[in-house]
């Protein structure tokens, strides 16, 4: 087996999520709106979430699939989501990033 994407370094430095991003980005493929980084509080979440536009979705950065993965249609929901995703990151995959 061969490893196809960012270099172990890369992916410590900027994580998985911002290198993939930023090379689609470049790249020209089109992406769906997010945030640049990771939102640190339900009040990022919540500012965020209303410059996008809803329904917004929250993700996890630990693991794959929806397991940390919620849909917010509302300011409140996205409170209650952020904790919700944080709480699933740490205790599916140790991350609650």
């Amino acid at each position: 087996m061969v490893w196809v994407g960012p270099s172990p370094e890369a992916i410590e430095a900027f994580g998985v999520k911002h290198v993939a991003r930023g090379l689609a980005e470049k790249a020209g493929v089109p992406i769906v709106p997010g945030t640049k980084g990771l939102v640190e509080n339900e009040e990022e979440a919540v500012k965020a979430a209303e410059d996008l536009g809803f329904p917004v979705m929250l993700k996890a950065t630990g693991g794959g699939g929806g397991m940390g993965l919620v849909t917010c249609t509302t300011a409140g929901e996205v409170e209650e989501g952020f904790k919700m995703v944080k709480s699933r990151g740490q205790t599916l995959f140790k991350n609650p990033g």
